[in-house]
């Protein structure tokens, strides 16, 4: 073999030495959590669902995934540091039934602290399955839960349909609100988006687990409308789903701003009521509360016009028997406004007047008679004597 052979083998020797290093290295670099594309992972091949994912538990918590199945759901599962759960498979509704009551009533599975196994579907009606990871056993510790569920034949057409915000919600821009929604085999995780008249606005969330609510921040650059709606997009699948139309409107607010603290008013008076309020609305209503009794309302006028001042006249039959403290609201009737009462002022009691019976008024004037006579008789005679001794 000449030197020049030689040499070319020595090259694809040093060739294949490098492949062999290279792939097992990039194999590893893409599956490090930090390359993956997605926060939630997922694989879709042929109408199975692969479901993976990490997350820790404390204790007492639990992690579910879900999809639909109408042949068997395959899972799988580790703990690190090792800690003994539980896995439940559950419908739909036994799934609503532990969310509100926190008891599990299923297919249980297994209490380990790893290992896999599938459930059986077939005889079952293609419905929507959970699959539930519930770190609940006695004195149990924290632990970082891996797992894998495979759902199998996922033939159920993917469907989001967003629950909330409804027609009727009204939402102040650059403040939090829960955004509720179902879906049937979209995926694990969603994407969050804000559309204004049909078109995009702003992105909300940009990744999060499909699992029916999500905390979202309304902008403050939002312009008040009632054209809004909210589109939540799987991120595995061509499947999205908007809300209704709803609004966005700054923050609205009416503030009383007299009677004042410590100030005091008795029946006769007028109070001055005067209020602050960035609401459009044309009448407001006027009502009058008590510090200690919530049940008590007087309503001092429930049609005022919107002006910022209203004069009220005390009357007796205004107020309780006793004197009390009290505050004034004010509330637009056309506005949903943020409400700030007055401060507390008191009103007295009305001054009692006593009375007289009225079986005892003969009684006293027949006695204010007798006296009367009494005393002219007492005057006549005194006169009379002093006439005789001079």
């Amino acid at each position: 073999m000449n030197s020049r052979s030689r040499q070319n083998l020595q090259k694809m020797f040093l060739m294949l030495v490098i492949l062999c290093l290279i792939f097992p290295l990039g194999s590893l670099v893409l599956n490090t959590p930090s390359f993956q594309s997605n926060k939630y992972t997922e694989e879709d091949q042929s109408e199975k669902l692969h479901i993976s994912a990490m997350t820790n538990l404390n204790h007492d918590e639990w992690e579910e995934t879900h999809g639909s199945a109408n042949d068997y759901i395959f899972w799988s599962f580790s703990t690190s540091p090792s800690q003994v759960i539980n896995v439940w498979v559950l419908t739909s509704s036994e799934y609503s039934s532990f969310i509100s009551s926190g008891f599990a009533t299923g297919y249980h599975q297994t209490t380990s602290a790893s290992g896999s196994g599938s459930f059986d579907v077939s005889s079952y009606l293609k419905q929507t399955w959970y699959v539930l990871f519930w770190n609940d056993e006695s004195g149990s510790q924290s632990t970082t839960l891996s797992y894998f569920v495979y759902f199998h034949d996922d033939t159920l057409t993917p469907d989001i349909t967003v629950t909330e915000p409804t027609s009727s919600s009204n939402y102040v821009r650059d403040r939090d609100y829960t955004v509720r929604w179902t879906s049937i085999s979209a995926g694990v995780a969603v994407k969050i988006e804000l559309f204004k008249e049909n078109l995009f606005y702003s992105t909300l969330v940009t990744n999060t687990r499909n699992d029916g609510q999500e905390l979202v921040h309304i902008p403050s650059s939002c312009l008040e409308s009632s054209n809004y709606s909210i589109k939540i997009t799987s991120i595995s699948y061509p499947v999205f789903g908007f809300s209704a139309n709803f609004t966005i409107q700054p923050y609205k607010y009416c503030r009383v701003i007299s009677p004042d603290l410590g100030e005091v008013y008795k029946p006769g008076d007028v109070i001055p009521i005067t209020w602050e309020t960035n609401c459009q609305s044309t009448e407001v209503e006027i009502e009058l509360k008590t510090f200690d009794d919530w049940d008590y309302i007087y309503y001092i006028d429930m049609n005022a016009l919107n002006n910022g001042n209203y004069n009220w006249t005390i009357t007796a039959q205004d107020l309780p028997e006793t004197e009390r403290w009290f505050f004034i609201t004010v509330r637009p009737t056309d506005c949903t406004a943020n409400i700030t009462a007055s401060r507390f002022f008191t009103i007295q009691k009305p001054p009692t007047i006593p009375t007289i019976p009225s079986y005892n008024v003969s009684i006293v004037i027949w006695t204010g008679i007798w006296i009367t006579i009494a005393a002219i008789i007492f005057i006549k005679k005194k006169y009379h004597n002093k006439c005789i001794v001079i």
